[in-house]
């Protein structure tokens, strides 16, 4: 009887640190999970903008690469832009790439871009809490 006794307290004793061990292994699990899950993400999304990139640079030859803290911008050789990576660093500039022509010079600020075109004038594009709406200020953005 002291034996059987002996033995289920042991059992008591283990089944915690085995409890213990099987959280473990399943946190382990979830964790690889979301660390593959991430990775993929990461590189569809890099692959996606790679090839926006590639095909952006096909027809022509890109000029300086300026970039803010997450986004990038090139002259292209007819004086057009090209954007890519996070729109919410400027890396969307379709709302005013019909604006985008003739650029000859593009700055950048941590989340925003300035192109400044052969006519003076100056279009910008981002986050507006970066710099990227100029609109109350365009009028005096000429002759740049």
């Amino acid at each position: 009887m002291a034996s059987v006794v002996s033995e289920v307290l042991a059992l008591l004793v283990l089944l915690p640190v085995l409890v213990l061990m099987l959280v473990l292994v399943l946190v382990l699990v979830l964790v690889v999970c979301i660390i593959v899950v991430v990775a993929v993400v990461v590189e569809q999304d890099t692959s996606d903008q790679m090839a926006l990139l590639v095909e952006a640079m096909a027809p022509t030859k890109l000029g300086p690469i300026s970039e803010t803290g997450g986004a990038f911008a090139a002259i292209r050789s007819d004086g057009s832009v090209v954007t890519w990576r996070h729109a919410g660093f400027g890396g969307d500039s379709s709302a005013v790439q019909e604006q985008l022509r003739h650029v000859q010079q593009i700055q950048a600020s941590h989340g925003a871009f300035a192109a400044i075109r052969s006519d003076g004038s100056v279009v910008t594009w981002g986050p507006a809490d970066y710099g990227g709406d100029s609109s109350a200020v365009q009028d005096r953005l000429r002759d740049v």
